[in-house]
């Protein structure tokens, strides 16, 4: 777990976060880095989050995908009818697997993170929501290496040009509707390592007066593993100041 020092947003109000885990030791846990960041209630089952909810609307929810009544990708939409928003935040936490964050991408989760937990992660996710005004992307960097976009028919080439943790834009004179879903394969500067994720298609730039033109994606099913390589190799060059703009990725 990351120890480095993380600063909390300064609100006149304290934000309210909602930890929805039936394990104590990971609600404690998750209390713990964030009590920084707001008050923190906590429910153990989906119904009671539920309730929770109802009583006192929450800011944002992080929320265990494996519950008693229920798992997270059902319980987010809940969450957000509840609520009456359906723009919520919720971070989904799952156990690492590709078929648990494709489901918790399809529910519509504004990040997804792993156990084992990191407090950066943690934290930077339910930062980025909390602040006014603050930017609800992921971080990403400027990339430029070769890219395999897998379809049905044929393996179509281009360029992936910008990266974070969530998704990526893929340079490309192809152009899937919005919400394709297929197969990318990249090797990342400096990683021996192909990463071969789905992806699906939540944006596209037909027009080069406006830029490069290609297709931003989210991934879909990508392994705990292959999740936390790319979270590194982000944190590791990510430059605020000279990190250019593209957040459809993460969002």
């Amino acid at each position: 777990m990351s120890a480095e020092p993380l600063g909390a947003p300064s609100t006149e109000t304290r934000s309210r976060i909602l930890v929805v885990d039936d394990v104590p030791m990971f609600v404690e846990l998750e209390s713990m880095f964030l009590s920084h960041h707001g008050e923190i209630t906590s429910a153990r089952s989906g119904a009671q989050a539920l309730r929770t909810m109802a009583a006192d609307l929450a800011d944002v929810a992080i929320v265990d995908f494996h519950l008693p009544d229920t798992t997270g990708d059902v319980l987010c939409g809940e969450l957000r009818r509840v609520a009456g928003d359906p723009n919520l935040p919720v971070v989904l936490v799952s156990n690492g697997s590709s078929e648990e964050h494709a489901l918790a991408v399809r529910a519509g989760a504004t990040d997804v993170i792993q156990k084992p937990l990191s407090r950066r992660e943690l934290v930077g996710a339910v930062s980025r929501m909390l602040v006014p005004g603050g930017p609800r992307g992921l971080p990403r960097i400027q990339v430029d290496v070769a890219a395999m976009l897998h379809t049905e028919e044929r393996p179509v080439p281009g360029r992936l040009r910008n990266l974070s943790r969530g998704g990526v834009f893929i340079e490309s004179e192809w152009f899937p509707p919005e919400g394709t879903e297929l197969g990318l394969e990249f090797t990342l500067p400096e990683q021996d390592q192909p990463l071969a994720p789905t992806a699906t298609t939540v944006w596209r730039q037909l027009r080069a007066d406006r830029g490069a033109t290609g297709i931003g994606m989210r991934f879909l099913e990508l392994d705990g593993s292959s999740l936390r390589s790319l979270d590194g190799y982000v944190h590791e060059r990510y430059q605020p100041a000279s990190s250019e703009a593209w957040t459809g990725a993460s969002e």
